[in-house]
């Protein structure tokens, strides 16, 4: 007899299917002492799905988050994002990812209290998956 599980990420507090991965990426900087809240400028690139786990696990802690993204993100998760506190930068949808990532390098280079959360590169991403995911 085969045994089906599913994940009904839907059900997530914010209904991504990052939650687990921005609660991760966070808890990980933190535990590092790459991060404190009230001192350090959370930034991020994102086409909304992590972007919103990251500013709901932010929220409480009182963490200041950047999210680069094309302007051509959709008004319910530009306004889902606000609604956490995440500060926008929206940069042209035609340079897609490109164009906000480079953005996101930008305040970076100018910005001494910045930490970069690196989705695309972060370890703490894979681990969560492995750790997690599969769970039953």
């Amino acid at each position: 007899m085969s045994r089906i599980v599913v994940k009904l990420e839907g059900r997530n507090l914010t209904a991504a299917v990052k939650d687990r991965i921005g609660a991760s990426t966070i808890d990980v900087a933190e535990k590092e002492g790459s991060i404190a809240p009230g001192k350090t400028v959370l930034l991020e690139r994102t086409w909304g799905n992590t972007g919103i786990a990251l500013a709901m696990v932010v929220a409480a802690p009182g963490y200041r988050l950047i999210l680069t993204m094309p302007e051509t993100m959709s008004s319910e998760t530009r306004a889902m994002l606000r609604a956490y506190g995440a500060e926008l930068e929206l940069t042209l949808g035609i340079e897609g990812m490109t164009g906000a990532i480079r953005r996101a390098q930008e305040i970076w280079e100018t910005m001494p209290d910045a930490y970069m959360l690196q989705q695309f590169r972060n370890p703490a991403k894979a681990k969560i998956h492995c750790e997690t995911t599969a769970e039953s």
